[in-house]
């Protein structure tokens, strides 16, 4: 009980943090996690250590539109700025006084998983569970670095990468006020994630009580994706494999929509989860549909082009506008979040066409096709994709990628990756701003309150 008691003391304190001073972080005044009993239940308390937000990347890419009118309406009905800014490119999303929580959450919980390191430091034992908690603890800090490199920073690839201060600022002591927070490259902090995953693949374990904690599969598959982004095609594809010899379950789509319209399993439910992140999703509806005759979060044209949308269960079920016809997402729609067997088969899809293997990207493709359309669609081979050489191979899978990923952000990291080192020639454009292929401005701004208390030491990114 005292242990218990202690620990909800520490999640207090985080929870009653100031939003704009995300590294000063100072427990005081009560016990603090000093056992490996202690460090378990802090690494395991979902809402604190895996919770994240699609807030910036839902936005920032071209599967979704949204009007001037809808703008308003949010603006209005929410009171704030943020939704507008992100959306129609501006140079700076968050003023003074907002909170940019894709910033603060992602380092709260690096300063989480650092307490947790420095504690496991300090207590002596031969206990194996302390490996495996410094592994737990290295995953986490290496998923939320991933996170905030590549919305901050030019991708990995350009020659900007390999700028000083390009990336963000590595934090490897908690509430250490002697360390300076500058920027560190992209590239330094690719290789500071990479090091951090080596360690939880050597020594996270197989399986796990509940997918709020990895296993060495979603390290794996972690891993898969962060060579994915560096264009290392044969070691992603070698690492997403792996991962899937351990956990491959999709869920028929069909089956779980005869129960109820979106429910889909949450979370540490959902098979598709090798690791649950819980995420706070950028709903761009303002919690309701059709509201005052306004249909909101309507996809773009260009991802409508490429849905079948009487078929296709993944979008089959979402409310439609009656006038427009477009889609409106549902809240509860989409929870594999995380590290997921679809987001793995698609790497491995992908990596698979890039190496010249067309017929097994075309495989793991139409495997996941086959849970996401009906049973009868599906028997008649309806479902199936095909492919003649390579490079309309890679297209089959990134159709596929936007279609299983519609809301949740990933086009946004697609699209940096594939104009960085594909030369994916993607741009975006809204209203009179347009980011060009590999603008500068494709690394998100710093929030504002982040730069100012720093003291000049975090510098704002450039803006075209």
């Amino acid at each position: 009980m005292k242990t218990r008691y202690r620990i909800l003391c520490f999640i207090a304190l985080f929870q009653l943090l100031s939003c704009d001073d995300f590294v000063d972080i100072q427990p005081r005044g009560f016990a603090i996690p000093s056992s490996l009993r202690d460090v378990d239940l802090l690494l395991n308390n979902a809402s604190l250590i895996t919770q994240g937000t699609n807030q910036i990347s839902s936005l920032l890419n071209d599967n979704i539109q949204l009007t001037n009118e809808e703008l308003d309406f949010l603006n209005s009905t929410r009171g704030t700025s943020v939704t507008p800014n992100i959306y129609n490119l501006e140079p700076i999303f968050f003023g003074p006084d907002q909170a940019d929580l894709t910033w603060n959450l992602n380092y709260q919980q690096i300063g989480l998983a650092n307490f947790a390191l420095q504690t496991l430091e300090e207590i002596d034992t031969d206990d194996p569970l302390k490996l495996v908690y410094e592994a737990d603890a290295r995953m986490n800090r290496a998923y939320n670095y991933f996170v905030l490199v590549n919305t901050y920073g030019p991708h990995y690839g350009l020659p900007e990468a390999a700028v000083a201060e390009s990336g963000v600022p590595i934090l490897m002591r908690f509430a250490d006020e002697s360390v300076a927070l500058v920027r560190s490259s992209v590239n330094e902090v690719y290789e500071f994630i990479i090091e951090d995953l080596e360690v939880a693949i050597a020594s996270l374990p197989n399986s796990v009580f509940t997918s709020n904690r990895p296993n060495r599969a979603a390290a794996l598959g972690l891993m898969a994706e962060v060579r994915l982004h560096t264009g290392d095609y044969e070691e992603a594809l070698s690492l997403a494999l792996e991962a899937l010899e351990t956990n491959n379950t999709l869920i028929d789509y069909e089956e779980t929509q005869n129960t109820g319209f979106g429910r889909l399993p949450q979370l540490i439910r959902n098979p598709e989860n090798f690791w649950a992140k819980a995420e706070m999703v950028q709903l761009v509806d303002g919690g309701g549909f059709n509201t005052n005759g306004i249909s909101l979060t309507a996809y773009s044209q260009a991802l409508l082009d490429i849905i079948d949308r009487d078929n296709d269960l993944r979008f089959v079920y979402l409310i439609q506008d009656p006038v427009t016809n477009n889609f409106v997402y549902e809240e509860n729609f989409n929870f594999a979040i995380g590290v997921t067997v679809p987001e793995v088969m698609l790497i491995a899809a992908e990596c698979y066409a890039r190496t010249g293997d067309i017929i097994n990207a075309l495989t793991l493709v139409n495997r996941l096709r086959s849970f996401r359309f009906s049973n009868d669609f599906v028997n008649a081979g309806n479902h199936i994709l095909s492919a003649n050489d390579s490079n309309t191979a890679i297209q089959v899978v990134l159709d596929e990628r936007r279609r299983e990923f519609n809301t949740n952000g990933h086009r946004f990291y697609t699209i940096k990756r594939l104009n960085a080192i594909e030369n994916g020639n993607i741009s975006l454009a809204r209203q009179s701003d347009t980011y060009t292929p590999n603008s500068i401005n494709w690394a998100v701004p710093i929030p504002q309150n982040v730069v100012q208390t720093s003291e000049g030491q975090i510098k704002q990114n450039a803006r075209e």
